[in-house]
């Protein structure tokens, strides 16, 4: 995973976790202890291997806390809207490749010829040109995919990605489908 993509797991997870809080303890939560929240959840973080590679920025908002007119969970929300709105529909293809590697144990390879069965298959050239030189998408994706687990990958692509699936052809035999990816517009 890339910085980017872990500081943004990060700061889902703290803003995550003020509410959580929040919502225990119910009533009005004033901005500095909204602030001692995030703090406790930073400093945890920094234990945490799988925030190793971000420790710098996770300090640099440690010493923004010394400032009590500044609310972490506004800087928080602020990396969020910007990390959110500066991806590319070619991140947003990366990223849900990624994750359907890690959540659901499904590869991702190009092919020439002929698909690889064992893994979601695209053809590189076809990734290559529908996408502009900003990253944005201009023809729909399509996927190759061999698995029994049909419905678990449509509905994650459906919940976890900006992507629409749609499936051009299928065989119940085999499950082999062929998906076509096109980016909502939201």
């Amino acid at each position: 995973m890339i910085i980017s993509n872990i500081f943004q797991v990060f700061t889902d997870n703290a803003i995550l976790h003020l509410y959580l809080e929040l919502s225990d303890r119910g009533g009005f939560s004033t901005h500095e202890h909204r602030n001692q929240i995030l703090v406790r959840f930073i400093k945890k973080s920094l234990k945490n291997q799988k925030y190793k590679i971000i420790r710098k920025e996770l300090k640099r908002l440690l010493h923004v806390r010394g400032n009590t007119s500044i609310s972490l969970e506004s800087r928080l929300w602020d990396f969020k809207i910007v990390s959110d709105k500066s991806k590319s529909d070619l991140r947003h293809l990366y990223d849900l490749l990624e994750y359907l590697n890690l959540d659901l144990g499904l590869e991702s390879r190009f092919f020439i010829d002929e698909p690889d069965e064992k893994f979601i298959s695209m053809k590189q050239y076809e990734v290559e040109n529908c996408f502009n030189k900003k990253g944005e998408q201009l023809t729909p994706i399509s996927m190759t995919i061999e698995t029994a687990k049909l419905d678990k990958v449509i509905d994650y692509i459906s919940q976890k990605s900006p992507f629409t699936v749609e499936i051009a052809s299928s065989s119940s035999k085999c499950f082999f489908i062929v998906i076509y990816l096109f980016l909502n517009n939201k």
